[in-house]
């Protein structure tokens, strides 16, 4: 029996399993009235959590996957409001798993949620800058891509960290 298959087959149905997750995570506001900002960070954190634990669980390429899935379902669920910035969501995301694998055992890894951040924002206020979106709409996009992005990765991290001791996955 080829133990190297075996583990491929194995690490792709934790992909998919992880993925059909952060989906429904995504897709609790379809179900359950959240004020905005609640949901949020709740949601923001759990998919979050989940892409990191992708990393360790899953390995490299089902969490870069997921990375750019989950903003394109997020869009068609009516999670991000215009999707020009779907690129810049899958791009934040890719910065945060590959932080994640190469700082997992170092100090460094506490700046994850600073680079991800500092994507998003960047990424979000250059698309902005070459379409015409309402300076309302433009800014609450970017207060969306700003310091929330922050707290909602570090409690992912937090939470991811946990649930990967508990399950004693690679601590």
């Amino acid at each position: 029996m080829n133990t190297s298959t075996d583990n491929q087959k194995k690490l792709m149905v934790r992909g998919a399993l992880l993925l059909a997750m952060a989906i429904c995570f995504q897709g609790i506001r379809l179900i359950v009235p959240l004020p905005p900002m609640v949901g949020m960070f709740l949601i923001g954190s759990l998919v979050n959590m989940t892409l990191i634990v992708a990393v360790k669980y899953a390995g490299m390429m089902p969490a870069l996957l997921m990375s750019c899935l989950l903003p394109i379902i997020a869009f068609f669920q009516g999670q991000l409001a215009i999707p020009i910035v779907v690129p810049v969501v899958a791009l934040g995301n890719i910065v945060l798993v590959l932080c994640c694998q190469l700082f997992w055992h170092k100090k460094l890894l506490w700046l994850m949620p600073l680079f991800k951040t500092a994507v998003l924002y960047v990424g979000t206020f250059l698309i902005l800058k070459c379409f015409v979106i309402p300076v309302p709409v433009a800014a609450m996009i970017l207060l969306v891509m700003s310091w929330p992005q922050v707290i909602t990765a570090i409690i992912g991290l937090i939470l991811a960290r946990q649930l990967i001791k508990k399950l004693s996955l690679g601590e």
